[in-house]
């Protein structure tokens, strides 16, 4: 079964934006705010979520009233940001939530920001090519892929892949692994399960274990220094044990930075 609400120009205009990556949005001048409430009925069957927006910052939290997605929309004239609207459809057990630009296209300089309140889904799926996106408080597997933009996941009850290919990264209590790629941005992990696997092209990369971990982790850089548990190994790579080691090797590995690797005694 498919259901289909879609956020309509009856909706509030012309609000300003503050914060987040608005400000730098040259061209795409006006405003319109957007707010789609849905009743708790409409999607106590729904598991997972997927979010696209291809311009714009995303931000998805455990709802503590009705839950709701509000849209933030930049564009070129006042027509296009009327016309522009934001749907959530429930496709299976899956609620989709994505973006609808005039003529079905996006133009230069325009971008949307979502904002999403639903109850904790076991599955979250991110797809932007530009904008932050701050995760807080879900579970299941998670993916986020963007162009760029800064990434932050809180709270997350699973696994966590993430491929960025500019911005900072971090994770705050991840219980399961971490599978994260980045060309240029600093990556920092506080508390992640092995084995894990992190890799970036020009950044620092710091990343702690959980209490009771057994890991085997290699770590290399290119340029840069490495520590386990605060202390420093000679040379560009090296490979060390946490707990009682493992049979799987999680990698930390940039081309440019320091890379630090501890457990939470450590």
């Amino acid at each position: 079964m498919i259901g289909r609400t879609t956020l309509t120009a009856a909706c509030a205009f012309g609000l300003a934006i503050s914060g987040g990556c608005s400000s730098g949005w040259y061209g795409a001048k006006e405003r319109a705010t957007y707010t789609l409430p849905m009743a708790a009925g409409t999607v106590e069957s729904v598991e997972s979520v997927v979010i696209r927006t291809r311009a714009g910052d995303v931000l998805l939290e455990p709802s503590e009233g009705e839950p709701k997605v509000i849209g933030k929309v930049r564009a070129r004239t006042r027509e296009r940001a009327d016309a522009t609207t934001v749907s959530a459809d429930i496709v299976g057990n899956t609620l989709e939530i994505s973006v609808n630009w005039p003529e079905g296209k996006r133009k230069d300089n325009e971008g949307c920001d979502l904002l999403v309140y639903v109850p904790t889904m076991y599955g979250v799926t991110i797809d932007t090519t530009a904008g932050d996106i701050f995760v807080k408080g879900m579970a299941g597997p998670l993916t986020i892929d963007s162009s760029a933009g800064d990434i932050e996941v809180h709270g997350h009850d699973g696994d966590v892949a993430v491929h960025t290919t500019a911005g900072d990264i971090r994770f705050w209590d991840i219980t399961g692994t971490a599978d994260v790629k980045s060309t240029a941005g600093d990556i920092k992990i506080l508390g992640v399960a092995a084995p894990s696997y992190v890799r970036t092209s020009a950044g620092d990369v710091y990343i702690r274990f959980h209490e009771g971990t057994s890991a085997t982790v290699e770590a290399s850089t290119s340029a840069g220094d490495i520590s386990f548990n605060g202390d420093e190994i000679r040379g560009n790579q090296g490979t060390r044990t946490i707990g009682g080691g493992s049979e799987t090797t999680s990698r930390v590995r940039t081309s440019a930075g320091d890379i630090s690797v501890t457990d939470s005694a450590g």
